[in-house]
């Protein structure tokens, strides 16, 4: 069932001429758009610092996700059996069980890992395609946490961002 917004959103796209706006449904989700962001200012460099769930984000409308990123502050080697991996997990933000929205390594891309990580270059962590998980309730939290295979690669202080859609 679509909510107001959605139906809202609809009869915004329907009443603008095209001949008026060049991409009247992009505009019209633009402007529905939100990007959070958060920082964790310390590095992380080994197996011994796995970082446990970290809200990051506190989502205040019912949203779809978009998009995750991170942004490190310095360059990130990926390496086949020595990486870090990244798992983002969301909650209704009632005390509910966390479940997983994106799971993303440092892995070689060969082996469907992220590759290297550009210094200061955002890079998207992979969404689950799980049918209803990138919705977010109205309250919901987000976490981010890694889990280091081996002794790990390191992590640098990084930025993340969170790109939503309100519905």
């Amino acid at each position: 069932m679509a909510t107001d917004r959605e139906l809202l959103k609809a009869a915004q796209i329907g009443h603008v001429a095209s001949s008026t706006v060049s991409n009247a449904q992009e505009a019209i989700l633009a402007s529905h758009r939100r990007t959070y962001g958060a920082v964790r200012t310390s590095a992380a460099t080994n197996a011994t610092e796995n970082a446990a769930a970290t809200v990051f984000f506190y989502v205040a409308r019912k949203s779809k996700m978009r998009g995750l990123y991170v942004v490190p502050s310095a360059n990130v080697t990926a390496h086949a059996s020595n990486f870090v991996t990244f798992i983002a997990k969301k909650n209704d933000g009632a005390g509910g069980a966390f479940s997983n929205v994106a799971v993303q390594n440092t892995n070689t891309t060969a082996n469907s890992g992220t590759g290297n990580l550009t210094s200061y270059s955002a890079h998207s962590i992979t969404l689950s395609t799980a049918s209803d998980a990138h919705v977010l309730a109205a309250g919901s939290l987000v976490s981010v946490e890694w889990n280091y295979a081996a002794s790990g690669t390191a992590i640098p202080a990084s930025s993340w961002h969170l790109d939503v859609e309100e519905v």
